[in-house]
């Protein structure tokens, strides 16, 4: 019925598929337990919250042990393409992907003590499931060898963000849902925009294809604004300048867990791919000081903004969004000059910032009302000592004070950018050096000075809780 070459040759093209579906253990465990969760909702309708977040929080513990036999069928010192190559595994990927399984853990943890989760006729698999599939763009993201992957995986996690940020069911959530919507559609169809112009110039949308080092920018002026199209999408995940317009008004609107997980997830994704696009693209002199001129100047903006924006808010998870933003500033300092020492920086601060994070909204949610200001905190660390222990301990590690992680984190961050001014001393990288570390240490005085007043405030007496940038007033 079928002739021998044809066997032959979808044999040949399954056996070239069977490494990808390996690698890919990890996302089919998480597709397939995502549907599951929908299929019960459906299904099992009235079976409580409960229910549905053990299979959740079951299949992803699952898909993590997947994951983790996926370090030993890799090599470790090798690249594994998957999918042609669309994909590709590194040991640093499945690194990041490790902290995005922890990241969903703790998301999950979160949401089994939150109220909202617990409403009367709560739609937990159809939540869950969106969930799961932001998590699944996220894993696939980390993973992209290939514009259109980037694009398809930014997509999927961009719609079903959305949709998770309308279910606290409130106006403010629908809002916030529409105008991350808004701003996600312009920051796509930018980014289309770009990968146009870049598949005109050298035929290919192969991420890491040699063809992109055979163009110089000289002989191509319009080449860099090109790029800069094309990594809007992801610096519009990040909330990095001139992209962070959505995050005040997401972070207030949606659910305090999946706050916490938008605040940790899509940044270190994002940055782990720019970070190797960054690599690739530095080999080429004329690109490295084009690039790092423009990531000098992103970063010192963003730390810019949200730090001084940050001192204006008084709604708890709106300063956090302010304070995201600076944050990503901070991250993206590793990208001015990659090296093998702000690689391991970018490491370590990752999954400090990744800790920090949900510690620290985590601390939100035990002790903030519901109108979650800051002057609702004045007084609650008397009555909840471990919830005001820990948002203190986070709020003075992301500041950056000694003897935190959040301190190390930084000093690695500066170290590395200042080895990059003595190799290369322009002024722009001595600004953002000299920027940054103002910064830094302006507001460590500010929360030092701030907190030693609060420290003794009592509920009664609230005239120190209306200083800014004071999430310390709950003690």
């Amino acid at each position: 019925m079928f002739s021998p070459e044809l066997i032959e040759s979808l044999r040949q093209k399954l056996s070239l598929l069977s490494p990808s579906l390996v690698g890919l253990g990890f996302e089919l465990m998480l597709a397939g337990v995502g549907l599951f969760l929908l299929l019960l909702d459906v299904l099992l309708p009235k079976k409580p919250v409960t229910f549905f977040w053990w299979v959740a929080t079951g299949g992803l513990l699952a898909a993590g042990a997947v994951l983790a036999g996926a370090h030993f069928y890799f090599p470790v010192e090798e690249t594994s393409y998957l999918l042609g190559k669309m994909l590709r595994i590194t040991a640093e990927t499945l690194y990041f992907k490790g902290l995005l399984g922890i990241s969903a853990l703790l998301t999950l943890w979160m949401l089994r003590g939150s109220a909202f989760f617990h409403r009367l006729d709560f739609p937990a698999g159809a939540f869950l499931f969106l969930f799961l599939s932001n998590v699944l763009g996220l894993s696939v993201l980390a993973m992209s060898a290939h514009w259109l992957s980037v694009y398809f995986s930014l997509e999927l996690v961009s719609v079903s963000a959305y949709l998770l940020t309308a279910f606290h069911f409130e106006p403010r959530a629908g809002e916030g849902s529409i105008k991350y919507l808004l701003f996600g559609a312009t920051a796509s169809a930018v980014m289309l925009y770009g990968l146009s112009f870049l598949y005109g110039f050298t035929g290919t949308l192969e991420i890491f294809s040699p063809t992109f080092l055979q163009v110089p920018v000289s002989k191509h002026p319009v080449l860099g604004l090109v790029w800069v199209l094309a990594l809007g999408g992801l610096l519009f995940k990040m909330a990095a300048f001139p992209f962070h317009i959505w995050a005040p008004d997401v972070y207030q609107s949606a659910p305090t867990p999946i706050v916490a997980f938008f605040s940790v997830a899509p940044k270190v994704v994002a940055l782990w791919v720019l970070w190797q696009i960054a690599s690739f693209l530095y080999e080429i002199e004329e690109l490295r000081r084009l690039f790092s001129l423009f990531w000098a100047g992103v970063a010192l903006l963003s730390i810019g903004l949200g730090n001084f924006a940050a001192l204006w808010q008084t709604h708890l998870k709106r300063l956090m969004a302010y304070s995201s933003i600076a944050q990503t500033g901070f991250l993206l300092v590793v990208l001015v000059v990659p090296s093998p020492g702000g690689f391991s920086a970018l490491l370590f601060y990752t999954t400090v910032y990744a800790l920090m994070n949900f510690g620290l909204f985590w601390g939100i949610a035990k002790m903030a009302s519901p109108e979650e200001t800051l002057d609702c905190l004045a007084g609650k660390g008397r009555e909840q000592v471990l919830a005001g222990g820990v948002l203190v301990l986070m709020a003075i590690a992301l500041v950056g004070l000694p003897p935190t992680a959040g301190f190390t984190a930084k000093l690695l961050i500066f170290s590395g950018l200042w080895e990059a001014y003595q190799t290369w001393p322009h002024p722009a990288l001595l600004v953002l050096f000299i920027f940054g570390l103002l910064n830094a240490a302006v507001f460590a005085f500010l929360l030092s000075q701030n907190s030693f007043l609060a420290f003794f405030q009592r509920k009664k007496h609230q005239r120190f809780a209306g200083k800014k940038y004071l999430i310390l007033t709950c003690l």
